[in-house]
């Protein structure tokens, strides 16, 4: 099946592209049907790329972009109901999760970069300090702890990315970093997009939440395959 990882890498972009170009045109039913199919496409990717490997390590690979997917179709509708919203949020935020976990066995909390370099996490608890006192006064009540808990922990998923670097594998290391940051960026962008009214129907703005959620997913999943792969991993 390696022999088709071109042809998932390649139909994922176009795909992508596709559901980008949507979104811009304006086109519902495209973006929708577009945005069904990129998950699926790079899960196919990443289990055939890692095929051989600890099949533990795939398999929450796997899990991680199931629950993004199941968050993807959770917000699928253009005006999401409070429930669906919620049980969008939950399974993103379960899918953090797993690539923390992944990203821990990788690299133990004590003893990584991140724990080395304590800066980090200032940096990252003032980027989420600054976001959030920015969204907040629109975030409804009922909505105020399950954002807090979820932009806690996709600051985690970020610091959990930077603190598997090691010399010796620095390029699968950049590539979850650099996959982490983006999708911290698309959620970032989405959050203002949905809490601040006036960006709303902004269609750049909700072609740039696509763009690097895409872009981070990618990434991360390059990232997960070169760390799996390697034979010292």
């Amino acid at each position: 099946m390696k022999k088709n990882l071109p042809f998932f890498l390649a139909l994922y972009g176009v795909v992508g592209f596709l559901e980008i170009a949507s979104i811009v045109a304006e086109k519902e039913l495209l973006r929708q049907g577009f945005k069904i199919l990129c998950i699926p496409l790079l899960a196919l990717y990443f289990w055939n790329a890692t095929a051989g490997v600890d099949v533990r390590h795939r398999r929450n690979g796997l899990l991680a972009l199931g629950f993004s997917y199941a968050g993807d179709l959770f917000l699928l509708p253009t005006e999401t109901p409070f429930g669906l919203f919620l049980a969008g949020l939950l399974s993103f935020l379960i899918a953090h999760l797993v690539y923390i976990r992944l990203f821990t066995d990788f690299v133990a909390v004590r003893g990584g970069y991140v724990w080395k370099r304590p800066l980090w996490l200032v940096v990252a608890a003032s980027y989420y300090a600054i976001v959030l006192w920015t969204l907040l006064p629109g975030i409804e009540t009922g909505l105020r702890i399950p954002v807090v808990m979820y932009g806690m922990t996709i600051c985690s998923m970020a610091l959990a990315a930077l603190n598997t670097f090691e010399e010796k594998r620095a390029l699968a290391s950049q590539l979850l970093l650099a996959g982490a940051i983006l999708f911290v960026l698309s959620d970032t962008l989405l959050a203002i997009r949905t809490f601040i009214p006036a960006n709303g129907q902004s269609a750049v703005l909700k072609a740039a939440v696509m763009a690097t959620y895409l872009s981070g997913q990618f990434l991360l999943v390059q990232g997960l395959r070169l760390r799996l792969t390697s034979k010292s991993n």
